[in-house]
């Protein structure tokens, strides 16, 4: 036990380290996110380079996509930001974007444009997974809470990210899109090399990084993104996009292969499947887990470091949870009751939120905790520095049959 503690926190010293805002290049402090931006784009280029060479294009027409595309993307990022006020790249914005820009001048230029835009999407790719750095150290795209992960404290001191994260490990998800867009990337460039038919390796990084960036989003603890029933942009955009890719298909503009349409055709049918599951109650979990409600949590949560009256607060799900603490001799002994505000709350959900409430408020609680529902069913955590208090001979002598909890 005590090896696998120390291993988490060398795991997350070296996460926190990954997470600095600042980095130093040359002896100069440079904003982390901007650095790898530009390492990205530096790799965006020699990988499309080497992959024009080695499939017998002409190099010329990667410069020339370069200096077209490139200032497209940056005068997106801009026009953002001037409306905004905010400094924001999505992904799935710019890659649209670079591709309509690539396919067009492409066009005009009277070059292949299938052969062009399968090394585009890539490089594309290239710059998203260097990037996913940069959102690592700014605090964007983070994960959801989670037993080991990276902390912003910094971030939320400076108002980067709500006050309520502060202290709060997230799941590094942000590492994981990268290694996943590496390997989407891998195989679109072994299509490439292997000689497929024009517009194959689009499709399959396509298809690779939608289906990925589908299940990512159940991961992600931001709240910076539209929603709209029940689903992000993004995985709205993923599904779009597959959808796209057969009808492009089966107009012959792009190559006609049988797993690409029917991996194109699962992803709406899961999304389907997920939309009917969560209407029918049988996903409460994606509910109480989604985004903003953890993040309305996280604060009903954080009210009780104001004082030691009991604070009572309610999320937009009807979730209500008070705080409250007394001194014991031994230190503070922590309180929190959570129940629906119409129906019962189920075990499994009050289990769901005792988690994440120790997550929260307590993450480096060794001692017992333990949770009871009470006659109304209102469930009760308790968390002490004490390891006796959680003890269950201690806990008989308070009504309610006490278990429990495992994070």
């Amino acid at each position: 036990m005590e090896i696998r503690q120390t291993r988490l926190e060398t795991l997350n010293t070296w996460l926190d380290r990954l997470s600095s805002p600042e980095v130093v290049v040359f002896g100069l402090r440079l904003r982390a996110f901007h650095v790898f931006g530009a390492a990205g784009v530096a790799s965006a280029v020699l990988l499309a380079s080497t992959l024009a060479v080695l499939h017998l294009l002409p190099v010329q027409g990667i410069l020339y996509l370069v200096v077209t595309v490139l200032p497209g993307l940056i005068a997106i990022a801009l026009i953002h930001k001037v409306f905004t006020g905010e400094e924001r790249l999505v992904l799935y914005h710019q890659e649209i974007t670079a591709l309509l820009l690539a396919a067009l001048f492409l066009r005009l230029a009277r070059l292949p444009v299938l052969p062009y835009l399968d090394i585009t999407v890539l490089a594309i790719g290239a710059i998203n997974a260097i990037g996913r750095f940069g959102c690592l150290s700014a605090g964007c795209c983070h994960g959801k809470p989670h037993t080991w992960g990276v902390c912003y404290t910094q971030h939320a001191e400076r108002g980067v990210i709500p006050a309520c994260w502060a202290g709060v490990r997230f799941f590094p998800v942000q590492l994981l899109e990268a290694v996943l867009t590496l390997a989407a990337i891998a195989l679109g460039a072994w299509m490439v090399l292997a000689g497929a038919p024009a517009g194959s390796a689009l499709c399959a990084y396509t298809l690779a990084y939608g289906f990925a960036r589908f299940g990512l989003e159940y991961l992600r603890g931001d709240t910076d993104r539209a929603y709209l029933a029940g689903f992000s942009e993004a995985q709205w955009t993923s599904a779009i996009l597959n959808v796209l890719l057969v009808i492009a298909q089966l107009a012959g503009l792009l190559p006609l292969l049988g797993w690409h349409i029917a991996l194109s055709t699962l992803l709406p049918l899961l999304m389907a499947a997920i939309y009917i599951s969560t209407r029918t109650g049988s996903l409460d979990e994606l509910s109480l887990l989604h985004p903003r409600h953890l993040q309305e949590i996280a604060e009903a949560v954080s009210a009780g470091d104001e004082g030691d009256v009991i604070d009572v607060r309610q999320t937009s799900l009807g979730v209500q949870i008070s705080t409250g603490r007394v001194r014991s001799e031994s230190g503070w002994i922590y309180h929190y009751a959570f129940s629906y505000r119409q129906g019962l709350m189920p075990e499994p959900a009050a289990r769901l939120i005792a988690r994440l409430v120790l997550l929260l408020k307590h993450p480096h609680q060794s001692s017992p905790s333990a949770i009871t529902g009470g006659e109304r069913r209102i469930h009760h955590l308790l968390v002490s520095s004490d390891p006796q208090i959680a003890e269950p001979d201690r806990l008989s002598q308070i009504p309610g049959p006490w278990v429990t909890v495992n994070r």
